[in-house]
């Protein structure tokens, strides 16, 4: 007998069907990069047998600001630094690659085989720094895109929607990542192919190496 919450599925965790005017807690969850597994997530069911409503954001509300590590100042102007240093490098990196591809396309005494490899390998690079620069950049606290986020009450929340602009983000920096790797590999079996097999290299030419380069 007596009133009870349904067993619920907050987006993160599940909860159990809990009594009227009880409060239920949780070990926070392991698998969200951040959470303080020591600390515990707290949700009430309320006196009429209904999980708690926080009027604020407009949905049943689970407490998981003790699962949330607070970060000292210091550590804060840390990764301050760190971001800093990551965007001067992914920015020079950018400038200095694209100074050399035009160099390289516009100098015909360049114009090789091996210079179109590396051409490439270098368009890897300078797409893989547009990406992170966009990450970066376009984040809100490095969680998600501030379009997909929103503040009520002081809380930062999630939009409802499909967030496809931050997947096609992430699709693309991954890929970024995944094809400069590529281009190291193809670079250095095309050198170890003209090493050993000179003469097969220059009859097949690079197509299969840029084929093979941008379709990871």
């Amino acid at each position: 007998g007596g009133l009870w919450c349904n067993r619920t599925w907050d987006g993160i965790m599940c909860w159990d069907d809990t009594p009227a005017s009880t409060t239920e807690r949780q070990s926070c969850p392991h698998y969200i990069h951040g959470f303080k597994t020591s600390n515990f997530a707290v949700k009430t069911c309320t006196e009429e047998g209904v999980w708690y409503f926080n009027s604020k954001i407009n949905k049943t509300w689970t407490d998981y600001s003790s699962c949330v590590q607070e970060f000292s100042s210091n550590f804060q102007d840390h990764l301050d630094r760190v971001n800093s240093i990551t965007t001067f490098g992914y920015g020079a990196s950018l400038v200095s690659l694209s100074a050399a591809i035009i160099i390289m396309i516009s100098c015909r005494r360049f114009h090789y085989k091996s210079n179109i490899l590396h051409i490439n390998l270098f368009l890897a690079f300078c797409f893989r720094s547009i990406f992170a620069l966009m990450r970066i950049y376009l984040f809100t606290y490095g969680y998600a895109m501030s379009i997909d986020m929103e503040e009520k009450g002081g809380l930062l929340i999630f939009k409802p929607g499909s967030h496809w602009q931050c997947r096609l983000l992430f699709t693309l920096f991954h890929y970024g990542i995944a094809v400069s790797q590529s281009w190291i590999f193809i670079e250095g079996l095309y050198l170890q192919m003209l090493f050993y097999r000179t003469l097969m290299t220059q009859q097949r030419g690079i197509k299969l190496y840029i084929i093979f380069g941008w379709s990871k």
